[in-house]
């Protein structure tokens, strides 16, 4: 059986362009996914900020086979 869960994506980007799309883990809450996505969006070098994005998106996993926290 599985369960709905969302998904934290993280997005990084060189020169304006799209270079790699990763899994970070899921959560069963979606604030708490959330949270941690706009924790790493705030992220900053200095003034700069990181050439990354950072989004929840909902999806199915079974419990027996992914961590869900």
């Amino acid at each position: 059986m599985t369960q709905l869960v969302f998904a934290l994506i993280l997005q990084t980007y060189a020169d304006g362009k799209l270079e790699s799309t990763v899994e970070m883990g899921v959560w069963e809450n979606l604030d708490s996914c959330i949270y941690f996505s706009r924790q790493i969006n705030n992220q900053r070098i200095g003034n700069n900020k990181l050439p990354i994005l950072t989004y929840c998106a909902p999806k199915r996993v079974d419990p027996s086979e992914v961590q869900i926290f």
